[in-house]
């Protein structure tokens, strides 16, 4: 084989393999894979992407709102998710617990940080718990709506 065969045949092969690569990266699902089917805007048709469902391991805020939180160290009930906090980013910081005030009986909203909650998904079943002693717990203020 001359060169000049050698040359075209390299280019050949080098031009399939990276159009093969391309064709495989552009097949790799996205690194956020897991937050649910991503669909281009189709009003805008820009870049900006939709989710099309649900994330694979998500919920709704339906899903949480009136779900009982438990405390794993007492094995008790703390009380019920009332609400959620969502920061001016979209992130939810806290989410609001309605559960028995501590003197005078009553009811108190308290605010317990979002990544201090354990959430476990499973179907359509959510458990809350958090991993706070009895005396942290009662110094937590109450929640000030505004």
């Amino acid at each position: 084989m001359n060169t000049m065969t050698s040359m075209t045949l390299a280019a050949v092969v080098a031009s399939v393999t990276l159009l093969g690569a391309g064709t495989a990266a552009a097949q790799e699902p996205e690194a956020d894979a897991d937050r649910g089917s991503l669909v281009t805007d189709p009003v805008t048709g820009g870049d900006e992407k939709q989710h099309a469902g649900k994330p694979l391991a998500g919920f709704y805020t339906v899903d949480l709102i009136g779900q009982k939180v438990q405390n794993r160290r007492t094995d008790s009930e703390v009380g019920t998710v009332s609400n959620l906090v969502i920061d001016q980013d979209g992130s939810v910081v806290a989410i609001l617990v309605t559960g028995n005030a501590r003197e005078g009986g009553g009811k108190r909203d308290l605010a317990i940080a979002w990544k201090q909650m354990d959430r476990v998904v499973e179907g359509d079943e959510i458990t809350l718990s958090i991993d706070m002693d009895e005396t942290a717990l009662a110094a937590l203020p109450e929640y000030a709506h505004n």
